[in-house]
């Protein structure tokens, strides 16, 4: 079971290009711990937690598919604005300007749907065919894939993948290990990103 993740980080992205389907549940309770409302980018003073903000309840174990998403601050402007500060310099990031501007214009009430237009969005950039299937009741016991979360640190060495792109910043904080997979897109590029998370 793969977490449906805001534009999900690369380690964990690596696991959908490398399955010919996977399964993402919707009623599964929602695990904070799990940062499924936070995409991390790299920015001029280094990493940057893009955090959706959620409604919380009284009930801590609301099903992932059910957690709804708070408007009361306009964080769909704030996260686009922080992108387009970060990766206007890029090599690829016009190519998806559109596409990714239109995104952030949804009104989607549930974190469910936020995150799942978001996977879709790199996969047809990418042309991931990876089938992805909504599982409203997972077998019992069943768990969710939890990648490690390198974005923290400036160690390459740490992070499963040894090799490294060319980011917007590294000339300023070196390499960023398992950022949010649009890094990996708007620096490289769609032909070069399949390269790299597929090892080829």
């Amino acid at each position: 079971m793969i977490e449906n993740k805001y534009f999900i980080n690369i380690s964990g992205y690596k696991k959908i290009v490398t399955s010919s389907c996977v399964n993402i549940s919707s009623s599964l309770p929602y695990q904070k711990s799990l940062h499924l409302n936070r995409a991390v980018i790299s920015g001029s003073n280094g990493p940057i937690k893009l955090n959706i903000p959620v409604i919380k309840g009284r009930n801590q174990r609301t099903p992932i598919g059910q957690v709804q998403v708070s408007f009361a601050e306009n964080w769909r402007k704030d996260h686009w604005k922080a992108i387009v500060s970060s990766y206007n310099r890029s090599p690829w990031f016009e190519h998806y300007y559109d596409v990714m501007s239109s995104f952030y214009k949804n009104d989607f009430d549930r974190l469910f749907e936020w995150n799942l237009e978001s996977l879709n969005i790199v996969n047809s950039i990418l042309g991931v065919k990876t089938a992805c299937r909504i599982i409203e009741h997972p077998e019992e016991g069943t768990r969710l894939f939890s990648g490690e979360d390198h974005s923290q640190t400036e160690k390459v060495e740490d992070f499963e993948t040894d090799k490294s792109y060319l980011q917007v910043f590294s000339d300023r904080h070196g390499f960023l290990p398992d950022l949010s997979v649009l890094d990996l897109v708007f620096c490289a590029g769609p032909h070069r990103a399949m390269e790299y998370l597929t090892g080829t």
